[in-house]
């Protein structure tokens, strides 16, 4: 049991792989999921489609061609996540194929035999939020049925969630690797130091978030400013600048507080090298 436990992801890993990811096994894990014995009568559905046409819509009124970029790219991102899939009969899936939220909300969702497709019909709309919500409804499910072996110190890999990484001062050597990898949600990051770590999660957060990389900012006093006030070493975002110059210390607490700041520290991990683990 032990031995399963060590190579069993953790929740939270799985949290965030689900959410990102595309979903491994659809039908047999809808099945579970859906309470649905039997998948043969039924096709895996994307509620968003992998490729909406130029007349999809989410809500019946605004198409997908008045989308804009990012938004048509955030929609094909979650597209095949378990979220935005369901199971739906194969008669009823022929009949909405490609068609709009809406249109198979009333023709087809509301028609099946599924309780958690027939659940769609409740919703006036569909669009990333609302697969964020039935992903974590689902994920709750989901670790529930495949629950990992409760045993104390289990080691997930060595990773160490990013809360509980060690604030330290000084660095390693210039060959040495503090950091194996970084697990970002469900991201795998070549991250070598907490410096090369504090660089690319404010870039990510300038990009993602930017509300939230902005108020971490404004609540300690950096380390965003919109001008280069003192020499040393920055780096530039694009229309913000980042100062590089602090020490391992105020690095590691800064990615900390503004993954905190987004809500999402708990989808972040660190795997550390060998130095890391003796520094």
């Amino acid at each position: 049991m032990r031995a399963i436990a060590r190579i069993t992801p953790s929740d939270e890993r799985v949290s965030a792989v689900l959410k990102y990811s595309e979903l491994p096994y659809a039908s047999y894990v809808l099945g579970r999921l859906l309470d649905v014995d039997d998948v043969s009568d039924y096709d895996v559905e994307h509620i968003v489609p992998a490729a909406p046409g130029d007349a999809w819509s989410g809500d019946g009124s605004r198409p997908w061609s008045d989308y804009s970029e990012d938004e048509q790219n955030s929609h094909r991102a979650l597209a095949p996540t378990l979220g935005n899939l369901t199971l739906l009969e194969t008669r009823l899936t022929e009949r909405v194929f490609g068609a709009s939220f809406p249109d198979k909300r009333d023709d087809a969702y509301a028609r099946s035999a599924v309780t958690g497709t027939r659940a769609l019909a409740e919703l006036p709309s569909w669009g990333t939020a609302a697969i964020a919500e039935r992903t974590v409804r689902l994920t709750d499910a989901f670790v529930r049925i495949w629950a990992r072996p409760d045993l104390p110190e289990i080691d997930d890999d060595g990773l160490t969630p990013i809360l509980d990484a060690v604030r330290r001062r000084g660095w390693p050597a210039g060959w040495e690797r503090e950091f194996a990898y970084v697990e970002y949600r469900g991201e795998h990051w070549e991250v070598k130091d907490v410096r090369y770590l504090f660089n690319r999660v404010f870039r990510r957060a300038w990009t993602d978030d930017r509300r939230a990389a902005l108020a971490y900012s404004a609540a300690h006093g950096g380390p965003l400013y919109e001008e280069m006030a003192w020499k040393g070493h920055w780096d530039d975002f694009g229309g913000i600048h980042i100062y590089m110059g602090w020490d391992s210390n105020y690095m590691m607490g800064a990615v900390q507080g503004v993954l905190e700041e987004s809500g999402i520290a708990s989808e972040v991990f660190v795997k550390y090298s060998y130095i890391g683990n003796v520094m």
